[in-house]
């Protein structure tokens, strides 16, 4: 994390978790330079009221939350990729996800849906092929999409595939055990392509490092080994908010992507899925798929009755049958 007043880098990534409205949060937000005037009263009044008891009336009436996401919105549509400008906006985020988990669901229905659109312009960003946000921003923009899709999973309607796309990728997925990386594309049906070379080679640096190396610990040694458990700790996440969806969204909106979850080779585009996180080489990955796929087991019993396999050659895989196979193959 770095000082969004000096920028000096203080610590690795922050750990997990939805962080509470303080005043010392919004007394630091309030000193990153060019903040509106407006914005930077409605912080003001904020700080002076949580130093007794801040309630969510104050902090829906008071406007925090539309005139963040209008400057978080300003922020990424120029972006600036130094270190400050990275604290800077992380530390926004930080503040947009203590104020959702104040007020969600109850909010207006415009700043829902704007939150929204947010959302899925910060994970295009986080996931694209020229991941134009660092570490500790996608953290921080997949803890604000957990806390939204906990509070408000059916306001995501039709772009729940959009969503699955991104977090496919942020969480590994898209990595096929013969190496081929994919990035997402014709979203929200989720339909993949491949990605150049250079960026295979990079999404598959992890590979390689046990699993007793990661911990919530810092770890003090070389900027390799800190990247690479930046890059489970991003992983992790992305896995739990795949996590939240599976609780929280309509079952049959989420029986829908049922490759991302079973083994399928003839259906799932990832060459792969949550399945294969079963057997990852790091543990804390591999209790979260385990949660994954409980999950969707228990709450997809009427989807998986269609299951039936017949021993019979055809060009034509039904999907009763690759379901069958599925979780033949899970078994």
């Amino acid at each position: 994390e770095i000082s969004c007043v000096t920028g000096v880098q203080t610590c690795a990534l922050p750990i997990s978790g939805v962080p509470d409205l303080t005043s010392d949060l919004l007394t630091s937000i309030a000193q990153i330079p060019n903040l509106p005037q407006t914005f930077l009263a409605i912080l003001e009044n904020l700080s002076y009221k949580s130093s007794g008891s801040l309630k969510p009336v104050d902090v829906a009436n008071s406007d925090l939350v539309p005139h963040l996401i209008e400057i978080l919105r300003d922020d990424y549509t120029s972006l600036v990729g130094d270190h400050l400008g990275v604290s800077q906006r992380s530390s926004k985020l930080r503040l947009l996800n203590a104020a959702c988990s104040l007020l969600l669901p109850d909010i207006k229905s415009k700043e829902i849906a704007s939150l929204l659109a947010l959302l899925c312009q910060l994970l295009q960003e986080a996931a694209g092929s020229e991941r134009r946000l660092k570490g500790e921003e996608q953290l921080s923009v997949l803890q604000l999409l957990t806390t939204f899709v906990n509070r408000c999973a059916s306001a995501i309607g039709d772009r729940l595939g959009e969503i699955l796309g991104f977090l496919s990728v942020l969480s590994g997925l898209h990595r096929s055990s013969e190496g081929l990386s994919l990035i997402p594309t014709n979203l929200p049906h989720l339909h993949f392509s491949q990605a150049s070379q250079d960026r295979s080679k990079k999404d598959s640096s992890c590979s390689g490092t046990s699993g007793s190396e990661f911990s919530d610990q810092e770890i003090v040694g070389n900027g390799d080994l800190r990247r690479k458990r930046d890059e489970v700790l991003i992983e992790k996440e992305a896995l739990n908010a795949i996590t939240v969806i599976v609780k929280k969204c309509q079952k049959k909106e989420v029986v829908s992507f049922w490759f991302i979850f079973l083994p399928d080779r003839s259906f799932c585009p990832l060459k792969g899925g949550v399945s294969e996180v079963l057997s990852h080489h790091v543990k804390k990955l591999r209790m979260v798929a385990i949660n994954i796929m409980i999950e969707f087991l228990q709450h997809s019993n009427q989807f998986l009755a269609l299951a039936q396999h017949q021993d019979k050659d055809s060009s034509y895989t039904s999907l009763s049958t690759a379901l069958a196979l599925s979780l033949l193959n899970l078994h």
